[in-house]
């Protein structure tokens, strides 16, 4: 027995295609991929649309901004998943994972200041990342969502943008 929680885990840290199946299954894939697109729709992904549970089909897409509205959405109502994210879960009240170890592919060395974040990589939509930050700017902490798509190092392109942003705005 696997719980939600622990594939939820492993599918947010590992990007794990196997575990996006499994969470479907109670409910059947077509009715989880509506679900997710009524969800997408109800948030302000309003150009968006899903084809699979883990984002591999070409049939999957989204832009920047409906991006951007995803990640104010988690950032203010569901911010666990954004810790999650990171490997900063709160499992107090559900006991430890079944999983132990998991790699953290969304983490990036050396950035301080992330609240959570996702890759993404697939042949149509190459590297591609969504980062969630907090950075202090006039003196008040601030959530700075950086997204990069279809770039050939995505996290590299998230160093550079947040870089310029904390070198401009910040006063870190």
């Amino acid at each position: 027995h696997v719980s939600v929680l622990d594939l939820l885990s492993l599918l947010l840290l590992e990007s794990s295609n196997e575990a996006a199946v499994a969470i479907t299954k109670p409910l059947g894939e077509n009715q989880f991929i509506k679900l997710m697109n009524t969800k997408a729709n109800a948030v302000g992904m309003r150009n968006s649309s899903f084809a699979d549970t883990s984002g591999v089909l070409s049939a999957d897409i989204s832009t920047a901004e409906d991006l951007f509205n995803l990640a104010k959405y988690l950032y203010y109502n569901r911010s666990f998943v954004l810790r999650m994210s990171i490997g900063e879960e709160n499992r107090a009240a559900y006991g430890p994972s079944r999983f132990r170890d998991l790699q953290n592919l969304n983490s990036i060395p050396e950035v301080a200041g992330m609240v959570g974040g996702k890759v993404g990589v697939s042949s149509s939509a190459g590297d591609s990342m969504l980062g969630v930050f907090e950075v202090e700017i006039d003196g008040r902490k601030r959530p700075i969502a950086v997204i990069v798509l279809g770039a050939d190092d995505a996290k590299r392109g998230i160093k550079t943008l947040l870089g310029y942003i904390k070198h401009n705005f910040s006063s870190e």
